[in-house]
């Protein structure tokens, strides 16, 4: 909790602790906060869709998503997917392994 001037705030609105326990108080701040949740909401409903792309749209979208030369060299790079493999390999190569270890799905979508 936030403190101002040595009284405790409350997170409903910022307002002191005691205020938000009486009535009154304690209905302005719910009515206000419902007031602002259905503005959210209706606001929301109103929301248009982008328009389709085009062929040649997407396109120019796409040529300028990808990657281009030299931008994606960790892709020439022989990974090896299988541990074991890659300790022996680097053991003979006398090199050191790069380990990438991860939990969860390679997106981030957990």
């Amino acid at each position: 909790m936030a403190a101002v001037t040595g009284r405790r705030i409350c997170r409903a609105g910022g307002l002191p602790c005691r205020l938000v326990r009486d009535g009154a108080a304690r209905l302005v701040v719910l009515s206000t906060m419902a007031v602002w949740f259905t503005a959210a909401i209706v606001s929301c409903g109103n929301a248009l869709a982008a328009e389709p792309l085009s062929q040649n749209d997407y396109a120019v979208v796409s040529a300028i998503c990808k990657p281009g030369d030299g931008e994606d060299a960790w892709a020439s790079i022989p990974w090896e997917i299988d541990l074991w493999r890659a300790r022996r390999a680097a053991a003979e190569a006398g090199k050191p392994i790069v380990l990438w270890e991860m939990d969860g799905h390679p997106l981030g979508c957990t």
